[in-house]
């Protein structure tokens, strides 16, 4: 959910995707997805809406289990803070471990939640300049999606 939806399929993202390699932070450039989607080829201007559409889905099926696992591991934390008072002889090192790992949890969170704002703004500039571009009607149907993205990360409070 960090990485930019055009570095998904990159043989090095599964890197990314395990914390080994360098992800971009902050966000890159807004507009460089659309430079993406204009510099790749395709056979047709529906192609090229067909693949901002596939990729918004995607981010749309990914918020859900995000945030499921957040939530779940944000739950595990607050019980893993109040545990640590019934703990005898709890040490330093053992105290600091534990609230590192929580506040490093909570940083997750938040870089995600402001990966997915950024993804929004982007898919939001790329298909302004589709429709300029080349309008069609699949204009319409990468609209509903880009909605349906933000509706379910305003679900989430982000």
């Amino acid at each position: 959910m960090i990485e930019p939806p055009y570095d998904r399929n990159k043989w090095y993202s599964v890197l990314g995707e395990f914390g080994l390699a360098s992800r971009p932070y902050p966000y890159p450039d807004r507009s460089a997805y659309v430079s993406r989607l204009f510099t790749t080829a395709y056979r047709s201007q529906t192609a090229r809406y067909n693949r901002l559409i596939e990729d918004i889905c995607n981010d749309v099926n990914r918020v859900d289990l995000f945030f499921a696992t957040a939530r779940y591991v944000m739950d595990m934390d607050g019980k893993r803070e109040k545990a640590m008072a019934y703990v005898s002889k709890l040490t330093a090192e053992e105290r600091d471990n534990t609230l590192t790992r929580v506040a490093e949890n909570c940083n997750i969170v938040l870089w995600v939640q402001g990966s997915l704002a950024e993804r929004v703004e982007s898919y939001k500039i790329a298909l302004e300049r589709m429709t300029i571009a080349a309008p069609s009607p699949v204009a319409v149907e990468a609209e509903r999606a880009l909605t349906l993205l933000q509706q379910r990360i305003a679900g989430y409070g982000v």
